[in-house]
This record gives structure tokens, C-alpha cells and sequence, in this order.
């Protein structure tokens, strides 16, 4: 009679084979790709109408919708029926046409222009949104922050502010890009701001503030115009980058998802090509690092992943031209990655496999 000895390295054999066959047949899988895990992730944020910025927040919000409809081609992810979303952002409008990040909020600037780039991505049609009278708010708000009032006798003028803030520059330049892409109609004088972002750079080509750098290049970008010294912004970003990860501000003890998003972007607006960015893979691997288990990606001391974290990420590896390393797939643990790519699993079976099956045949 014969009897076949079960040893332990061919009981992890079996395991390891029926662990293959599982993450190849089973449905999600153990083997997903991270772009699978961010869709999981957004799922889970997902309400009945909208999304909430986390998986812990209570309630959907302007914002976060906003960027899911954003991020969607780019990931390959499917939204909810455009109907619900078109609800959503009308029950979140207020009778002023602005927009308030949650229901019943009061209107805001930031949050009437996310809400806009939403409803783009949704290929709203123009005439819709002019109805909505979304535009009257940011025009009349606009020409609050650029102009004030002041009487010369009998009558009033309206006078073009010299001392808007960098943060205010930066509000002029998000409102231009929706107006261009929306087609919508504006009219200020842009001498006086264009100088102004050109006078925020020193000249050694530095600036005060990211803040400063932010606002004046994303400014002069809106007209194909770059800072005096190119060579001296681009290097003054350059120099945020800490210790061959992401970029942080001058104030900020570590790197953030967020700065390191709005420096890419910054550096993509002055040409650079950032397959000469030294130590590229690492910033790559940076970024990916604060993917969680949950799919999503958290900030740099952040308690949880959240959409606004997840929509940075994603934009920075875009411009870096790295989204192919979303479909990278994974070894999952429990619900979210993250150990073991899943190719080392079929490199261990071969190379156990391999020299069992050749001694076999040379017995």
C-alpha cells in the first residue's frame, strides 16, 4: 500500500498554489491594482447624493464631489447618474447663486468655483449655468476684492485697488481660468495685476512665500507670461524639496501631498521637464507611500486618507507622467494593500516549484 508523505514544504506548496488561484479568479481579489483600491476608496465616501471628503465625515460635500468628478477620467472611475449629481450641486446653491461647501452653508468664493469645475466635468451646458446665476456671484465678489468705492464730489467711482493680497491674486486667477473655460464674459484691467505678480519675485528669482510664487506664476500663466527670472523661480521651487521626497514650504517641518502638488503644478507652468527632476522615482514612491489600506492617500501627519489628499496625489503623479503606476498590482492585506507585489508570489512558486520538480524527474 502506498502512502504519500505530506511534508511541510508541500504543504506550503499547496498554499501557496491555492493563494494563486484565489487572487487570480476571486472577485474583488486579492491581487487589485491601486487604481481599483481608489475607486474602493471612493466608493466608501460616496452618499446618496455627493461625497463626503472621508470615510468618517457625516455628510457629502461640494468640494470633495467636485473632485471626484475631476478625477474620474483619469482613473478610469464611474460616477453616479449625472441627474443626482446636478441635484446635489443645486441643493448646495444659495439665492446669492454662490455655492456653500455644505447644505444651508453660506456662500464662498473657493467653493462656488470647485462646484463650477464640477458641473464642467459633468459638460453642463453654459447657457444652464448662466441661468443658475453662479456667475453674477463671482463677478460681483470679484470686483469686491479688486475695486472699492470712493466719492470725488457728487459722484461715486469705483477705484482699482494697488494692494491686493497674494491669496486675492490667486482667487483672480481661479476665476479667469473658469471664465475661459466656461466661455464667461469679464472685464478688469489686468496691467496693473500683471505687474504687480511680476513685482512678487526678488532678484535673485526667489519669492517671500510659496504663497507669493503660487499666485503670481499661476497669474501670469492664465497669459502666457512667465516671471522675469524663470531660471531663478524654477530653482527657488526646487529648493523645497526635502530629503529626496515631496516639497514643503519653508514653515512646514516635513513635506505635504498638497505642497508637493502645488509646486509640480507651479513648475509645470514654467516648462520645466521633470524627467530631468533629479531623484524623480523617489518622489514617485513618495507620493505612492501614503496610499493606505483603505485605497486612499492621506497627508503627511493627516489622521485619515481623504478625497482632497487622494485628488492631489493623483494630479502630482499625472504631471510627474507616472499614472501608470496605479495599475501596478498589489499583494492585498485584509482590505487595502500593501506588501508584496504580486509577481513576487508567482517568482516564489516557479522558484520553489522549479528545482522539487527536476530532482523528481532525476529520481
Amino acid at each position: 500500500m502506498n502512502t504519500m508523505l505530506v511534508t511541510p514544504k508541500k504543504l506550503a506548496l499547496t498554499f501557496l498554489f491555492a493563494l494563486l488561484l484565489f487572487s487570480v479568479f476571486s472577485t474583488p481579489g486579492i491581487a487589485r491594482t491601486k487604481q481599483d483600491a481608489i475607486h474602493a476608496f471612493l466608493d466608501k465616501t460616496k452618499q446618496e447624493l455627493g461625497y463626503k471628503n472621508s470615510v468618517q465625515n457625516k455628510t457629502a460635500a461640494v468640494i470633495p464631489t467636485a473632485r471626484v468628478i475631476q478625477l474620474a477620467p483619469f482613473i478610469d472611475y464611474k460616477l453616479p447618474d449625472n441627474a443626482d449629481l446636478y441635484y446635489f450641486f443645486q441643493a448646495h446653491q444659495n439665492s446669492d447663486g454662490g455655492f456653500g461647501n455644505v447644505e444651508g452653508e453660506k456662500s464662498d468664493f473657493n467653493t462656488t468655483i470647485q462646484a463650477l469645475y464640477g458641473l464642467l466635468g459633468l459638460k453642463t451646458n453654459i447657457s444652464i449655468l448662466t441661468h443658475w446665476g453662479a456667475v453674477e456671484y463671482l463677478n460681483k465678489t470679484l470686483s469686491e476684492i479688486i475695486y472699492y468705492n470712493q466719492t470725488i464730489g457728487n459722484t461715486t467711482v469705483l477705484i482699482h485697488r494697488t494692494n491686493i493680497t497674494s491669496s486675492e491674486l490667486l482667487s483672480i486667477s481661479n476665476f479667469i481660468k473658469v471664465a475661459n473655460l466656461f466661455s464667461f464674459a469679464w472685464n478688469f484691467n489686468t496691467t496693473l495685476l500683471i505687474k504687480q505678480a511680476l513685482d512678487l519675485q526678488f532678484n535673485n528669482g526667489s519669492y517671500a512665500s510659496l504663497l507669493d510664487a503660487e499666485a503670481a506664476i499661476t497669474f501670469l500663466s492664465i497669459f502666457s507670461l512667465t516671471p522675469t527670472d524663470v531660471y531663478g523661480a524654477t530653482q527657488y521651487l526646487l529648493s523645497l524639496r526635502k530629503d529626496k521626497k515631496g516639497f514643503s514650504t519653508l514653515h512646514e517641518l516635513a513635506p505635504s501631498i498638497i505642497t508637493t502638488y502645488k509646486i509640480l503644478g507651479l513648475l509645470d507652468n514654467l516648462g520645466y521637464k521633470f524627467d530631468q527632476l533629479e531623484d524623480k522615482a523617489d518622489l514617485v514612491k513618495y507620493i505612492l507611500d501614503h496610499q493606505d489600506s483603505t485605497g486612499g492617500f492621506f497627508e503627511e501627519g493627516g489622521p485619515v486618507p481623504t478625497i482632497e489628499t487622494t485628488y492631489y496625489a493623483v494630479f502630482s503623479l499625472f504631471l510627474l507622467g507616472s499614472l501608470s503606476e496605479l495599475q501596478q498590482k498589489e499583494f492585498i492585506v485584509s482590505e487595502g494593500f500593501v506588501s508584496l507585489p504580486i509577481f513576487l508570489l508567482y517568482l516564489s512558486f516557479f522558484t520553489l516549484v522549479l528545482p522539487i520538480r527536476k530532482r523528481k524527474n532525476k529520481d
